[in-house]
């Protein structure tokens, strides 16, 4: 037991001086300096890298406030265009309406309608209010312009010339 003790003992000895021998003061000194460098070249690399996180945070931001008022415009435009499409789909229906109560007068060829836009137009034939040289007003024009005047009647907010 004591040659084994004496054996241990006699390690730590010589790895004390290993170790203590093995680097100069200098060296030693010129190694730490090297690192200090390589740590303050660390440490400033780190701060780059933590202004540009706080750069993409910033931008990500405002990214996420642009993508809200995109989505916004968005919901504005998809009522526009349901509100459109819901005045196109009125107009097209009224313009049906109108030319079903003109059917007769129609196919006649007393009259035309015509949709452009927001626009009615009837055309009458002209031979239908007047003999030539005559201002009396005939009785069939005069069937006509009611039967024109009853059908617009219920199309107060439109824009309808005859």
């Amino acid at each position: 037991m004591n040659g084994r003790r004496l054996h241990a003992a006699g390690a730590v000895v010589v790895a004390a001086v290993m170790v203590g021998g093995c680097v100069s003061t200098g060296e030693y000194e010129k190694l730490e300096a090297e690192k200090n460098q390589e740590i303050a070249a660390l440490q400033k690399h780190r701060g780059g890298l933590q202004d540009q996180v706080q750069g993409l945070q910033s931008q990500k931001t405002s990214l996420e406030q642009q993508q809200a008022d995109l989505r916004r415009q968005i919901d504005g435009l998809e009522q526009q265009k349901a509100q459109l499409l819901a005045a196109s789909q009125q107009n097209t229906s009224q313009y049906d309406a109108l030319v079903r109560n003109l059917t007769e007068e129609v196919k006649k060829g007393q009259l035309q309608v015509r949709q452009y836009k927001d626009m009615l137009t009837v055309d009458v034939a002209e031979q239908l209010f007047f003999d030539s040289g005559r201002a009396t007003l005939k009785d069939t024009g005069k069937d006509v312009l009611k039967k024109v005047g009853e059908a617009l009647k219920g199309y107060e907010d439109k824009v309808i010339r005859v």
